[in-house]
């Protein structure tokens, strides 16, 4: 009885080694693996942080207490060009901008322009219907757009109602008119001492007199401090806001966790006096592999690739590492590296360099 279930136990444990070798041997050689080609990627890799945006900048005080600003904001402003009307009074101000606004036309003129777009739309209906080109049409539409251009509507406007009095004020700078005004403009300036600044001094507007209309941005000339410790010298690339427009800016200074750029920006892309901004501190060229493909084969990392059917293992220059994904060196001169449209084995189980795939 004894020796029987030795036996027993016996020959059940080489059934156990049985199946595991067998599922071992199906794993190996029968069960597929997962593969994907190998492709050159090109990743910039960005920092955010938050910049304090510094320009020369010029307050604009109106003399009046009713003055209508004639410049769009954010445009282009030259020297003695036209900056803002100022009135007497609040009426003043009111009549003479729902005057401007309209555009007072004479009868006659009128009249000749209706006819000379019926003649138009006639002359359009009868080549349409007769299928060929008229010279005339030409014609009628060149002697519109003349007539058009030869009313003076702030001259007839000016003959029916006489515009209040007004003062035309005149820049004295050129530069980019700006309606954003937080009141630091005069205490900062591009040539200051920026070790002194600091960044929670500006994250609120200070109260600015009643009589400031605007400012003028003098040159395109910018300073930014960046909340972040940015490496390296020479330039670099940063976007600001939303904007996918970059602009490259040169590394001045880095103290503490502060970083000093200068660089030339585009009014559009500056909206306030705290701007959230990226700034590219690499670009990365290589063969993008995913994390799960990646192995430790004798203290060396790299990837199993299927070479016809012949598991290869090749190791990797890792140059970027993110959370999912890597990017490795792709040396095109050295045919033991990974290379573009090599077929990457991302998963698969017991994997060896020079196993045969049976499939």
């Amino acid at each position: 009885m004894y020796k029987s279930g030795r036996k027993f136990l016996t020959w059940t444990f080489v059934l156990v080694l049985l199946i595991f070798f067998a599922r071992y041997v199906f794993v190996s050689f029968f069960v597929k693996v997962g593969v994907e080609n190998a492709s050159r990627v090109y990743f910039d890799d960005y920092v955010d942080a938050v910049a304090l945006v510094i320009r020369d900048e010029v307050l604009i005080k109106s003399d009046s207490d009713f003055a209508r600003v004639v410049v769009d904001d954010k445009k282009k402003l030259a020297k003695n060009q036209t900056l803002y009307l100022s009135y007497s009074s609040e009426d003043d101000l009111d009549n003479d901008f729902n005057l401007s606004s309209k555009k007072v036309y004479d009868d006659l003129e009128i009249n000749n322009i209706d006819n000379l777009n019926f003649n138009i739309n006639e002359k359009i209906k009868s080549i349409t219907h007769q299928k060929k080109y008229d010279s005339y049409l030409e014609d009628l539409i060149v002697n519109r757009e003349k007539m058009i251009k030869n009313i003076d509507y702030k001259k007839k406007s000016e003959g029916i109602v006489k515009r209040p009095d007004f003062k035309e004020i005149k820049s004295e700078y050129n530069g980019i008119f700006s309606c954003f005004v937080d009141g630091f403009e005069d205490e900062l300036s591009t040539n200051m001492d920026f070790k002194s600044l600091n960044f929670n001094n500006y994250r609120n507007s200070k109260n600015v007199e009643n009589n400031v209309i605007g400012k003028i941005v003098t040159n395109n000339k910018c300073v930014f401090l960046c909340d972040k410790k940015i490496q390296g010298n020479g330039y670099f690339c940063a976007k600001f806001g939303t904007s996918n427009d970059e602009v490259r800016c040169k590394l001045i200074d880095s103290y503490d966790d502060v970083s000093v750029f200068e660089a030339e920006v585009d009014d559009s892309l500056v909206n306030s006096r705290l701007e959230n901004i990226k700034i590219k501190i690499k670009s990365v060229e290589g063969i993008k592999i995913k994390k799960t493909a990646i192995h430790s084969v004798g203290g060396e990392k790299g990837v199993f690739i299927r070479d016809k059917k012949v598991v290869k293992f090749k190791e990797v220059s890792i140059k970027y590492e993110s959370k999912d994904y890597v990017i490795c060196e792709d040396d095109e001169s050295n045919s033991d590296s990974i290379r573009v449209n090599d077929e990457i084995i991302v998963s698969g189980n017991n994997l060896y360099d020079g196993k045969i795939l049976m499939y």
